[in-house]
């Protein structure tokens, strides 16, 4: 009973956080311009147009408390016949709804907010399971406590979602492969299904199955038959439910699509590098397939495919003071380092460190080759455009750091991880409510996190209330604004200016708020120190004394 006041008055804790810091954010880039408008229409018109980068378990959940709204969607508008998901989410915010769009993201964000409390919980529980309830709850204690995590429960967009049903599907295949039954066979099949539609990069999990299988029969003899069996089982039951997510539609490939002779184009040129005996007679026969066969999953499949595409394309990225289209191997380790806690760091390597002395065992497989897998995967991609890509790794780390636990023997031990966690809980306290910007200690804090790392490890257009909170406290009227995100500065009070041509070369003297996203487009950033900053994210220059 102890026990589960402990775990409740934790996740409660966690809620507080979490809540707390998102009525202190504008909406975020992805929320308002994608998943947000992209998952309401879902639900009112079972069309799967918008921004289909992404699967639609994520959308169902956000977008879940908006049924019971009356609200209003730019369906007659052009943005939605040409799919341009930005400009729906603008119109289905700030023209349609614009009187409700505080409550929209509000409740929005909540239904993630209870992703991250059942993710939270299911951390406990893997990790009381193998290690034991006091590695559990100190499991969940990490947890409750990382800003990284914090942020993304605290946002309506697929990250926390994303985190949570991989763990989900992991946690269910350790559980059929240790003691296997038909329910638990089922069990993985579902959730496995459910980690692909919350998102794309949740395709690595099936050869993560196929791997830790392998595993089980070279190392610890189990029958080969058997275990692959059950394997095929389990990914064909993934796949029917991956379907079932999307409403067993049955459509062609091309059917209400945008951008037909792009796609077209892009499977001729795979046709043509895969194919020995590509021609203009197959490419003819494939280009009327997909234009009049109805198919299950082509929904799934092409949004795919749009992100495989995306990825080959790469994106611009920043990484330790330089913009790249390139991506760098190291990328997500720095930003592992440098965004997490230094005292998860610590005892993440006090776990590694403890193998010496107690060896790996065969559950801890099913922590440390998926992380590493994931992480891997991560680093080699092109599209390393935050931490959140490798958040799913976030609770592997903490369950295995765990293990320590198991291993204090003595009073010094135990003072040592006491002080310890106090560091822990005294970083989320001055973290809060920017834990998106958050950065440890290794670079001194958030202030400086902006010369390693841009984009959604500090910058996402998250911080227009506390610039209001700025101008109203220093009684500004009027600033010149150069804001990364596709929020409404004025819901906030925010009256404000573009940046002229000429006030990119030289400042007049004004008052100027530049995101951090965006520093570079004023050349002149980099010779003046800021006056202020608005929540890390969001540089203020006065100017004003300078004209006196």
């Amino acid at each position: 009973m102890k026990k589960i006041i402990i775990v409740i008055l934790l996740l409660s804790i966690f809620s507080a956080l979490a809540i707390s810091s998102m009525l202190q954010q504008s909406g975020t880039c992805d929320e308002i311009a994608h998943h947000i408008p992209a998952g309401y229409s879902y639900y009112k018109k079972w069309d799967f147009r918008l921004n289909p980068s992404n699967p639609p378990l994520s959308r169902y959940i956000m977008a879940f408390p908006l049924a019971f709204l009356d609200l209003k969607a730019p369906f007659d508008d052009k943005s939605w016949q040409e799919a341009d998901t930005p400009a729906f989410g603008r119109k289905f915010f700030f023209e349609y709804n614009k009187e409700k769009s505080r409550t929209i993201l509000l409740l929005s964000r909540l239904a993630m907010v209870f992703v991250g409390i059942f993710t939270g919980f299911l951390t406990y529980l893997m990790a009381s399971q193998i290690y034991g309830r006091r590695a559990g709850l100190f499991a969940l204690f990490l947890f409750c406590f990382t800003p990284e995590i914090i942020a993304h429960a605290s946002l309506a967009t697929t990250d926390i979602t994303a985190a949570c049903f991989m763990l989900l599907a992991l946690y269910a295949f350790w559980k059929f492969m240790k003691l296997p039954t038909k329910t638990k066979l089922f069990m993985a099949g579902i959730t496995l299904g459910l980690a692909q539609l919350s998102k794309y990069s949740a395709v690595i999990f099936y050869p993560i199955f196929l791997i830790l299988a392998l595993t089980e029969w070279l190392l610890f003899k189990k029958k080969f038959s058997k275990i692959f069996n059950s394997l095929i089982l389990i990914f064909v039951i993934s796949i029917v439910t991956i379907w079932l997510g999307y409403g067993c539609r049955m459509k062609p490939f091309l059917a209400e699509t945008t951008k037909q002779e792009e796609k077209i184009a892009f499977v001729q040129n795979l046709g043509v590098k895969i194919i020995p005996f590509w021609n203009n007679e197959l490419s003819h026969k494939t280009e009327t397939f997909l234009k009049e066969n109805p198919l299950p999953l082509t929904t799934y499949i092409t949004g795919f495919l749009g992100v495989m595409k995306h990825n080959k394309e790469s994106h611009r990225m920043f990484f330790l003071g330089k913009w790249s289209n390139r991506g760098s191997y190291l990328y997500y380790v720095v930003a592992f380092l440098i965004k997490t806690p230094v005292v998860m760091i610590f005892f993440l390597f006090m776990a590694i460190f403890s193998l010496l002395y107690k060896r790996l065992s065969k559950d801890e497989l099913y922590l440390i080759l998926p992380a590493a897998i994931i992480f891997l995967a991560a680093s080699m991609s092109k599209l390393q455009l935050g931490t959140r890509y490798i958040l799913p790794i976030y609770p592997l780390c903490i369950i295995f750091s765990s293990r320590i636990i198991r291993l204090i023997k003595n009073n010094a031990q135990r003072t040592i991880v006491a002080l310890l966690a106090i560091w822990l809980v005294l970083a989320n306290i001055f973290a809060w409510p920017h834990y998106l910007s958050y950065f440890n200690e290794f670079i001194g804090g958030a202030n400086h996190g902006w010369k390693y790392l841009r984009d959604s490890n500090i910058d996402w257009g998250q911080n227009l209330p506390a610039l209001s909170k700025y101008m109203k406290k220093n009684d500004i009227k009027e600033i010149t604004l150069e804001y990364f995100g596709q929020d409404d500065p004025a819901l906030y009070g925010i009256n404000f200016e573009e940046f002229s041509y000429a006030e990119r070369i030289k400042p007049l003297n004004k008052i100027y708020a530049i995101s951090a996203q965006y520093l570079e487009n004023v050349p002149w950033f980099s010779v003046h120190e800021p006056t202020a900053k608005a929540g890390y994210s969001i540089f203020i220059y006065d100017f004003r004394k300078a004209g006196k």
